[in-house]
């Protein structure tokens, strides 16, 4: 069985994961693969895990950082786990997701410094939507309210634009010499 990487009905996403290329594949001499979860976006996904966590009162690790083997707290695969859990009024410490101090505070940080490395139009559109839907439906249940109305008002495309500033100032001549200008 093989997690769906996106949903139903979003054909304009192109990945090396999605229904039509990994219901080819098969292990073993009858082993099929199934898409699970197709039919899901990625907030009723972390809905469901959410739920699970609440009901059994334990720990649920979610390997969700791509880059590390562990939850590194500071990418946007973190950060975007992080909202569809605190959506769901999941506390993301269950989750394996360790933050000292203010989820809020932590996160202006890192996307200040970060954020020109984001690809924040197609995640906005794949996944923050989501996110931002559940989190205005569960506002009243939501414990971390601090973080909830940062987020709902952040306005990501500004912030993008503040930062790619940031980095071609900051890293001027770095970038003219990956791209073979000096």
């Amino acid at each position: 069985m093989i997690a769906s990487s996106f949903t139903k009905g979003r054909a304009d996403v192109h990945c090396g994961s999605f229904i039509t290329t990994d219901s080819e594949f098969s292990f073993g001499v009858n082993g099929k693969t199934l898409h699970d979860g197709f039919e899901l976006n990625r907030q009723d996904k972390v809905k469901i895990i959410a739920d699970y966590q609440r009901s059994t009162k334990a720990p649920y690790y979610i390997q969700a950082c791509s880059f590390n083997d562990h939850n590194c707290c500071e990418c946007e695969k973190c950060f975007r786990t992080i909202v569809e859990l605190i959506a769901e009024n999941a506390d993301p410490s269950d989750f394996g997701f360790q933050i000292n101090g203010s989820l809020t505070e932590h996160w202006r940080r890192i996307i200040y410094r970060d954020i020109a490395l984001w690809g924040v139009k197609k995640e906005k559109y794949y996944y923050y939507d989501y996110a931002c839907e559940r989190m205005k439906r569960n506002y009243d249940i939501i414990q971390d309210k601090e973080f909830a109305d940062w987020f709902l008002n952040f306005d990501f495309n500004k912030a993008k634009r503040q930062g790619l500033i940031r980095h071609y100032r900051d890293k001027f001549l770095s970038v003219l010499r990956c791209k073979n200008l000096l």
